[in-house]
């Protein structure tokens, strides 16, 4: 279910108190910066989240005009007093933040040991083997903000690409199954409604509308 964030445009009320709305230059500039919030509103937006978030600017503005599966973000409102926005999506996996290493982080070891032919295929009893370990995955999902991977399972995460996906942070379900998930991270409301963003949000649209409402009331009455 999607979720929704009102805006109360800053200085809405001294902006109109004295002009008659009936006036057909004011109904123009409410209604330009109505349009103006669905093309300039992406851009704040995106700007607010990726302050805290290391996601793309670009992901958060595909998702606003449609154009990624990262989530859905709409820009509603008929007036300056309904501005709304509403966003609702999936908890996305760390390969839209940033990660460390970036690809494959098996290291082999000069320590060889010995493991049973099967489990390689191979014809012999025993075969030695290079050992190897996984390196700390480190993920930084808040800007400045590193931390060592844990996960949800008891097994270590390890970096790889599976079935055509980008390199990113997968963890065996149990330390001897073969079944791996990606690990996941937070979802586009997660990231809107952080107390943060949320604020810088609503802050920034409020008050770049109440420029954009003043700039076009000065254009329309001077023509």
């Amino acid at each position: 279910m999607a979720e929704r964030m009102e805006i109360k445009v800053e200085g809405l009320e001294d902006i109109l108190s004295g002009l008659d709305k009936r006036k057909e230059y004011v109904a123009k500039a409410v209604n330009s910066t109505c349009k103006e919030f669905k093309t300039r509103g992406p851009g704040w937006i995106s700007k607010a989240v990726t302050q805290e978030y290391t996601i793309k600017a670009g992901e958060v503005k595909d998702a606003i005009i449609g154009k990624h599966s990262i989530g859905h973000i709409t820009l509603g409102g008929v007036t300056l007093e309904d501005i709304y926005i509403e966003y609702s999506g999936r908890v996305l996996s760390y390969s839209h933040f940033r990660f460390t290493p970036r690809k494959s982080d098996i290291k082999l070891l000069k320590k060889q040991i010995r493991i049973p032919g099967q489990r390689i295929s191979s014809d012999r009893p025993f075969v030695w083997m290079h050992a190897h370990r996984n390196q700390n995955v480190k993920v930084e999902v808040h800007k400045g903000r590193k931390k060592v991977l844990k996960g949800k399972y008891m097994s270590t995460p390890f970096i790889a690409s599976m079935n055509g996906s980008p390199d990113m942070p997968f963890q065996r379900t149990s330390q001897k199954s073969q079944k791996v998930r990606s690990i996941r991270s937070v979802s586009i409301p997660q990231m809107i409604t952080n107390e943060k963003v949320a604020k810088d949000i609503s802050e920034r649209v409020s008050t770049e509308l109440g420029k954009r409402l003043q700039h076009h009331l000065d254009r329309y009455s001077n023509k």
